[in-house]
């Protein structure tokens, strides 16, 4: 049965579809194309434009822009080991969100008081520490897994959070970081595009 069917047999109720990727999401275009929902949101403009520009019978889509608890997600003082200015990356370690050309623009950094931290895993986790080391970088550390309770505290132990993705579809870790005070560097291009400006 075509998943619309499915879903209408078990609930009586407006069915709503949400969009949260884009490129990510295109093996699953024949199944979104045949669940006609009764209505359609996305995380940006950004994937809103691409779904109803990709996907057959998607139109008027809504975009619900995700949000944080500014309660948990906060300014606090931490610690601090070094003097150092650090600059965050968190998230999955996929080159794809641009992990290498965070790394080849590390090269290029001569002052020895900034350091990258990445923080997270994934599968292209062993090919960044490979190229890490062939470039020879000394001021970049990666922290691996970062348990859900520490997250805040890292947030507030970077200066700068930083991302290269070239096609993120919002970037919750982006207004996570600025809940926390902190300023981000992203692309020009995407969901950042619509939540960053240059205050």
């Amino acid at each position: 049965l075509p998943p619309n069917m499915i879903i209408k047999s078990v609930t009586k109720d407006p069915v709503l579809l949400n969009f949260h990727g884009g490129g990510s999401i295109v093996s699953y275009k024949n199944i979104l194309e045949s669940i006609r929902a009764d209505a359609y949101v996305a995380c940006s403009e950004f994937i809103a434009r691409w779904a109803e520009r990709d996907i057959k019978q998607v139109n008027n889509v809504h975009v619900v822009y995700d949000g944080v608890d500014t309660k948990y997600f906060r300014p606090m003082k931490t610690k601090r080991e070094s003097g150092k200015t650090i600059l965050l990356f968190l998230g999955a370690i996929l080159f794809w969100k641009g992990i290498p050309y965070l790394l080849k623009a590390m090269k290029k950094v001569e002052d020895k008081n900034i350091e990258l931290w990445i923080a997270g895993t994934g599968t292209d986790e062993e090919k960044a520490k490979l190229l890490a080391k062939k470039l020879g970088l000394r001021n970049t550390k990666f922290l691996g897994y970062i348990p859900q309770k520490d997250i805040v505290k890292l947030y507030n132990a970077c200066d700068v959070f930083i991302s290269a993705s070239p096609e993120e579809p919002f970037g919750i870790t982006f207004i996570e970081a600025m809940a926390c005070g902190k300023p981000v560097i992203a692309a020009n291009y995407g969901g950042p595009k619509e939540i960053l400006t240059e205050d």
